[in-house]
């Protein structure tokens, strides 16, 4: 008799389980956070998610669920430029328009200054007037609706005017050319894969891949260009040199791969035949996603 109650209340518990979750579950159509914003600067595209937001949205149960996020201060995040001119305009996923929306900003030349103060930014309806130069922007909005409500923010680095202009021209139009060289020793080494702004027919830039990012040495061995040499090479960059400091890895031909530490443009070459892939990303046209790509050659020390 106590094995069959100990099992009866076994079986209950789980089905009160089952209740309780099928019941947590979103009613449909809800939305279980805040919608994504996608804003237009006139030059390009941003979507952002939302940082900090506190939201509720409705249960199956009838229940509502409220959710807390937190997220650290715009100047401290770190932001890739946005490059715009003119107005930005705000576009909100779906037909989730906010009931209201303010903006505040801050130069970035306060980026790392949590206490500084911002400045209200006029709301105009479906966007605002971006500011010359280079700005930090927080979106907040407020909604009140039945299947979905609370508040988010959103923050998104601008370069407006002369400095965009200037950031835009200095985007090379496919990967710049790589010569690396060890003493009188030097080889330009080859793209093997990149992901990089294409010009779209409707006037706007999306980023699109082609060839491969990270190849097996093995595969490609016989079509590497050498280098022959003992101690530091060079990574020289023709024009525009990479946004962001590239990585280089170095694989042999057994398969085995290893980290290089790169200082300024310069590092060790390995004991042995090794390919070495160098990854590099410069700024891009289209938000979200950096121009990039791999370079490799074979070192022979």
């Amino acid at each position: 008799m106590k094995k069959l109650f100990s099992l009866l209340v076994c079986l209950g518990l789980c089905l009160g389980m089952l209740c309780g979750c099928q019941g947590d579950q979103p009613k449909e159509g809800a939305l279980t956070q805040p919608p994504e914003l996608t804003l237009s600067t006139g030059k390009t595209q941003a979507l952002l998610r939302s940082g900090s937001y506190g939201w509720e949205y409705p249960t199956k149960s009838g229940q509502r669920v409220a959710v807390v996020a937190d997220s650290i201060h715009p100047l401290d995040a770190q932001l890739s430029p946005v490059l715009g001119d003119g107005q930005a305009t705000l576009l909100w996923e779906g037909s989730s328009a906010p009931e209201s929306v303010s903006v505040c900003c801050w130069p970035e030349e306060d980026l790392g200054n949590v206490s500084a103060e911002s400045t209200e930014v006029p709301w105009e309806g479906e966007g605002f007037s971006l500011k010359e130069g280079g700005w930090i922007y927080e979106i907040s909005a407020q909604w009140e609706e039945e299947l979905g409500s609370g508040n988010a923010s959103y923050c998104v680095y601008v370069l407006s005017g002369e400095k965009a202009a200037a950031a835009w021209e200095a985007i090379p139009e496919a990967p710049p050319a790589l010569t690396v060289s060890c003493g009188e020793a030097q080889t330009e080494a080859l793209v093997t894969g990149s992901i990089w702004d294409v010009l779209q027919e409707d006037g706007t830039y999306q980023a699109e891949q082609s060839g491969e990012l990270f190849p097996q040495a093995e595969a490609i061995w016989e079509q590497l260009p050498r280098l022959e040499g003992t101690g530091q090479a060079t990574l020289t960059w023709e024009g525009t040199e990479p946004y962001m400091p590239p990585s280089v890895t170095a694989q042999n031909a057994q398969g085995e791969t290893r980290e290089v530490s790169l200082e300024g443009n310069t590092f060790t070459l390995l004991e042995g035949e090794w390919m070495y892939g160098v990854l590099a990303g410069w700024q891009s046209r289209s938000y979200g996603t950096q121009n990039g790509a791999e370079y490799v050659f074979l070192g022979v020390n």
